[in-house]
């Protein structure tokens, strides 16, 4: 009768029978079965247990068995009772004599689905393979599939699924989860055909839209820009095909938390993706929208699943790109910590909370605690080592030891060694040769990663090793033609190396690709200077001043540059213009002073000299140049020992100067003591055999009498 729903009938009818026969195995059975069909399973279970009992006195078939312990095994799961689900089962296989293979195939298959619960992915899998061995159908092959999957063996995952399709074509959750092992194996041409083929099987499967929208979301990570931003319009799209399917998937499935999720996931790596590109990063009220619909979804996982710790930190992580630090991304991340203590992930998402709330003594231990829980985890070694450099003492060894704790883990990521070198520029006395060793080092690992070489440039440089550093800015410009910083750096290392007009053509070309770059037109300007260029520098100097009018240091820097060209170019009113409007700038420069001394100096003007040199020295006493020409005016007055005063306390500061020394031994010889004059005259020109010159001499402020002087000293020594 139960067969026909006669359900009613039957129950009555097996109840007389077991009332005239308690120990009547089969109407026990028959009951347990009934109830099981009607979902009443505590009643289901009791009656199992009675047939159970009865197994010694009735001895039925090992197979009657076997079946009743399945059957128990499967009410017992519908009950969430799965360790005594388990146990019913074994009990069935361990009666595996004289069972058919029919029979040990649905025990085994049971049992595979249990321990699968359990998490004992290994186990299932071992049960599986018995289900296959027995009877090798579709079924079977794909859960074994799902149990290698969870056990990370994905290569045998895919195996399996190609071994379900090969035996059902049609079967669209094996092509959903082909797809999913093909995104792990990082194929993800074939993912995305296996999720299409799905959804076309089954064009409601929640599943399948929610893999081909991981799918597209995996996309941007392998699908390298054409574009200067390093994002293609198509990979924009991948985030939102991505969106569009997790949106099908909530549509047909809008009780699932994890689809919720994933959308949310989607919004929140689009968000950040936009952040990054400069196309699009000024637009922020379109990325909060972005990480607000992102938290939404993640709101919405949390209200279908409370203790949903993944989606806590995923609300977290959202609130934190809105800058929601406290309380809101704290909060979540302190939630999801509470439901899953041991979740490494949320120590380090709220030690980046804290990184970004300054707070870097607390981001340090959420670090420390996920390496901790995680002593693999070479990323939080790499996040604690960062933070050691924010916090006020600046642990440089802290950090080192961080960065080489995350190498060790993971030797073969570029990033790491960039990290460890970083640290390297930034100690108090950095080593440059490490430096450039992890630069190298990088480089060897990505060949192609242009920021390395011009890194390791920068860091050759800096050990003024110029050939080897314009060979790394060389090899940038190669990878990236339109780096106006590694033009720039590679004019600088030009200019050092005296080759101007090379230096010149790479200040051009950074112009070109930045007409607003100021610093580009300084260095132009102070290479056309030293190339005597001196109208082509003044260009450049206006064009720096026009660019950074609101930068008063640095054009206080510029006015004076400009000053000394045009007193090259004898424009005396402007240059005097020029240093005064640096003086205004920048009162305390020394510099200043001094140049606007030289003007007047040259124009014979020499009280105004004597004032402007004072002033320098008021702002430092020991600026030698201002003493020196001091001495020359005092000289040219007639004031021979007060000028032998001012190069006598240049020379004690500084004994390598031939200037000053030359300076004395004029004066000396003027003054009678001749033989002391001839032999300072010629260690000054042991320093520097350019004081020899008259015309030097003249253009380095040596005034008539002082030069007239020094021509009978230099015809003496002749002599």
């Amino acid at each position: 009768m139960w067969r026909v729903n006669e359900n009613k009938e039957a129950i009555e009818a097996l109840d007389k029978a077991t009332k005239l026969k308690p120990k009547f195995f089969a109407a026990w059975y028959t009951k347990g079965l009934i109830f099981k069909f009607q979902t009443r399973y505590p009643e289901s279970k009791a009656s199992f247990d009675k047939a159970i009992a009865l197994f010694e006195k009735e001895t039925p078939s090992n197979k009657a068995k076997a079946f009743t312990w399945r059957d128990q095994a499967r009410v017992l799961s519908y009950m969430h009772k799965y360790q005594e689900a388990l146990a019913s089962v074994d009990y069935g296989i361990n009666l595996r004599t004289d069972l058919d293979n029919f029979t040990l195939r649905i025990l085994y298959e049971l049992r595979g689905d249990i321990l699968s619960v359990l998490k004992r992915y290994a186990e299932a899998k071992d049960a599986d393979t018995e289900s296959i061995n027995r009877f090798p159908d579709h079924w079977n092959y794909f859960k074994r599939g799902v149990a290698y999957t969870n056990l990370k063996d994905y290569q045998k995952a895919l195996d399996d699924y190609n071994e379900v399709i090969r035996l059902q074509p049609d079967y669209a959750d094996a092509y959903s989860n082909r797809c999913g092992s093909y995104v792990t194996l990082k194929d993800y041409t074939k993912a995305l055909a296996d999720c299409n083929q799905a959804i076309k099987l089954q064009p409601k499967s929640a599943i399948a839209y929610n893999n081909r929208g991981y799918t597209y979301l995996q996309l941007q990570d392998y699908k390298h820009a054409t574009t200067d931003y390093g994002y293609t319009y198509l990979q924009l799209q991948d985030y939102k095909h991505a969106i569009t399917d997790y949106s099908q998937a909530i549509k047909l499935q809008p009780d699932s938390a994890i689809f919720y999720t994933n959308r949310g996931t989607a919004y929140n790596d689009l968000g950040i993706s936009l952040g990054l590109n400069d196309k699009f990063k000024e637009d922020k009220q379109a990325l909060a929208d972005y990480f607000n619909r992102a938290s939404a979804d993640f709101s919405q996982a949390i209200k279908l699943q409370p203790d949903y710790a993944q989606a806590y930190i995923a609300r977290g992580i959202a609130y934190s790109y809105l800058k929601n630090y406290k309380p809101q991304a704290l909060d979540d991340f302190n939630q999801a910590i509470k439901f899953q203590p041991n979740n490494a992930n949320a120590y380090i998402s709220r030690g980046d909370a804290h990184q970004l709330w300054r707070e870097y003594k607390e981001a340090i231990a959420d670090y420390s605690q996920a390496t901790k829980l995680q002593p693999n985890n070479a990323n939080a070694y790499l996040l604690r080592g960062g933070v050691r450099l924010l916090s006020k003492d600046k642990d440089y060894q802290g950090a080192i030891a961080d960065y080489n704790q995350a190498i060790k883990l993971q030797p073969n990521d570029a990033d790491l060694y960039l990290a460890r070198a970083f640290v390297g520029t930034q100690m108090p006395k950095p080593d440059y040769q490490g430096v450039i060793a992890d630069y190298s080092q990088a480089i060897k690992l990505q060949p192609n990663n242009a920021n390395a070489y011009l890194l390791r440039g920068s860091a050759h440089q800096i050990s003024r090793e110029h050939p080897q550093a314009i060979d790394d800015f060389n090899q940038v410009i190669k990878l990236q033609p339109n780096n106006a910083n590694a033009y720039l750096l590679r004019g600088s290392a030009y200019q050092i190396s005296k080759e101007y007009p090379k230096a010149i053509a790479d200040y051009n070309q950074v112009i070109k690709l930045q007409p607003n770059n100021a610093n580009a037109y300084l260095l132009r300007g102070d290479a056309h200077q030293i190339s005597k260029e001196y109208p082509q520098a003044i260009a450049d100097y206006n064009q720096v001043i026009n660019l950074q009018h609101n930068n008063a240091n640095g054009n206080a820097k510029v006015y004076s540059r400009r000053g000394d060209a045009n007193r090259e170019l004898k424009n005396y009113t402007q240059a005097i213009a020029d240093f005064n409007q640096a003086i205004k700038l920048q009162h305390n420069n020394p510099n200043a002073y001094f140049s606007l001394g030289v003007v007047y100096h040259i124009q014979g003007d020499y009280d105004a000299a004597l004032s402007e040199y004072n002033q320098a020295l008021e702002k430092d006493a020991k600026f030698l140049p201002a003493i020196t020409n001091i001495g020359y005016i005092k000289y040219e007055k007639g004031d021979v020992e007060g000028a032998i005063q001012q190069w006598q306390t240049v020379v004690n500061t500084d004994s390598n100067l031939a200037e000053p020394q030359m300076a004395m031994a004029v004066a000396f010889y003027t003054k009678g003591e001749q033989q002391k004059g001839l032999n300072m005259a010629q260690t000054a020109l042991r320093l520097d055999k350019s004081w020899a010159n008259v015309e030097f001499l003249k253009k380095n402020l040596w005034g008539k009498r002082l030069v007239a002087d020094a021509q009978t000293v230099l015809s003496h020594l002749r002599m």
